[in-house]
């Protein structure tokens, strides 16, 4: 959840993010940022850290944090759905690419859909890959921790994905402007909440 936070708030820096399992946070969901930024989204639908349809960790979730110390529940996120559209809402991202799947095995059950847009300002694009397992990274060991993560997949790697997806759509700054470059304009100002809906902070930053 972190790196969405940085590339709404430091979009002139960070070109491009590819979180897997990390939704945009709900409480992030109507930021305007002054750069579009790419991204490429890998979530599980079975994931109980990082809930595919949104919310907070729940199950087996939850009670791992629960026994690493981490007492505060976290603020609810976004479902995988909602944060890609709303970064092809923020992209301006019209064209849709042709989705692909790869279909489940015998000796690797998870199967993989693919989807996304292209055509985004400054040539950003925001792409998703779902994966029928877990709290996993693709590609890493296929009987980890099942019982706790659940399953991954073999069928691509992560790594491999992300590093070529970076490669197609590292776009300079400039380009990836959405909103004039006024250094004195306070783009995000807003009041983020904790669990509780209590206001917490406000943030303020400078657009860039």
């Amino acid at each position: 959840m972190m790196c969405q936070r940085l590339a709404l708030e430091l979009g002139d820096r960070v070109a491009v993010i590819a979180p897997v399992a990390g939704t945009m946070p709900a409480a992030l969901g109507t930021v305007t940022p002054p750069y579009a930024v790419s991204v490429l989204l890998i979530h599980g639908t079975r994931d109980r850290f990082a809930p595919y349809e949104g919310g907070r960790a729940h199950g087996p979730g939850r009670l791992v944090l629960l026994l690493g110390g981490v007492r505060r529940r976290a603020s609810p996120g976004l479902s995988v759905r909602e944060t890609a559209d709303r970064w092809r809402e923020i992209d301006r991202c019209n064209d849709a690419i042709s989705g692909k799947s790869i279909a489940a095995t015998e000796s690797d059950p998870p199967g993989v859909d693919v989807g996304g847009w292209t055509g985004g300002q400054g040539g950003t694009a925001v792409e998703r890959w779902t994966v029928a397992g877990g709290h996993t990274w693709p590609g890493g060991p296929a009987n980890f921790a099942i019982g706790i993560l659940g399953r991954t997949t073999g069928h691509f790697d992560a790594g491999d994905v992300i590093w070529q997806f970076m490669a197609e759509h590292f776009r300079a700054a400039a380009s990836r402007r959405l909103q004039p470059d006024d250094s004195r304009q306070f783009w995000w100002n807003r009041a983020a909440q904790d669990a509780d809906g209590k206001v917490m902070k406000r943030y303020e930053g400078p657009g860039r």
